[in-house]
């Protein structure tokens, strides 16, 4: 099935909220904040971007449900399922960092259709869709081809939650004596799209939201890699962690994840 319509929009979609989003990034030093909860920050942005979205999805296809950070779920169980995050990256936007994205992903009947990862500063545009490969501002993206453990880079995924902060730095300390290096982003989606890229060799997630991860997960699938939660398992919907790679290193790392 071709889901060419849908993508059309979701990108047009995005193409909007990006624009808006940079507006307030111009002005970033008179850009208040407010607290979602004791670590999490919401700003103007977020709550921008999240209405441009919706609004165009549901202009198009209003029978779809719609799934937002910033929202919620609209509609019990529909059969097509739009997931958002409508500013990844809130905390990097709010500082000046310009590595934040817009997220939206297609779900049909629990499977992620298409992913489409918008990081307006940087003017990357990726696009998946199932079964049809995946592509970056036009052109075709693949995975890395590193086979060599001690060369790869690898991105960790840090979260709001310090107990699991604590164990993902232990995680960081081996992975440092065997990779060549460890990042940590601070956009969730976009680490997990530059693993598409070939950029990451692989990116680790220990507190999973389907909005950061859906998108991000079906483009690294169809970029030709692999996506598991950290026990080993085939990533799904209701997975809590994810493991994206290129394939070739993917037991190797989660091994050093699970010792």
């Amino acid at each position: 099935m071709s889901y060419a319509k849908e993508k059309k929009v979701a990108m047009m979609a995005a193409e909007k909220a990006g624009k808006a989003i940079l507006k307030y990034f111009t002005k970033i030093d008179s850009v208040m904040h407010t607290k979602k909860s004791k670590l999490e920050i919401l700003t103007p942005a977020d709550l921008t971007s999240n209405k441009i979205i919706i609004n165009f999805l549901h202009q198009h296809f209003p029978s779809y449900g719609v799934f937002s950070e910033e929202s919620g779920q609209d509609r019990v169980k529909p059969e097509f399922l739009w997931v958002i995050d409508p500013l990844d990256g809130t905390d990097n936007f709010a500082l000046g960092n310009p590595l934040f994205n817009i997220s939206i992903a297609l779900v049909h009947k629990e499977k992620i259709v298409l992913g489409v990862i918008y990081a307006p500063f940087l003017k990357q545009m990726f696009v998946a869709e199932a079964g049809r490969g995946v592509k970056m501002n036009g052109k075709r993206i693949h995975i890395s081809t590193e086979k060599n453990l001690a060369e790869a880079s690898v991105s960790l995924c840090y979260c709001y939650n310090p107990k699991i902060n604590q164990k993902i730095n232990k995680i960081d300390g081996r992975l440092m004596q065997r990779v060549r290096g460890t990042r940590n982003l601070g956009a969730a989606a976009l680490d997990i799209a530059w693993v598409g890229l070939g950029r990451f060799d692989a990116a680790a997630h220990f507190d999973v939201h389907l909005w950061d991860v859906c998108a991000g997960v079906l483009i690294v699938k169809e970029a030709g890699g692999k996506a598991t939660d950290l026990s080993g398992k085939e990533f799904n919907l209701k997975s809590k962690t994810l493991l994206v790679s290129n394939g070739v290193l993917h037991q190797r790392i989660l091994k050093v994840i699970n010792k």
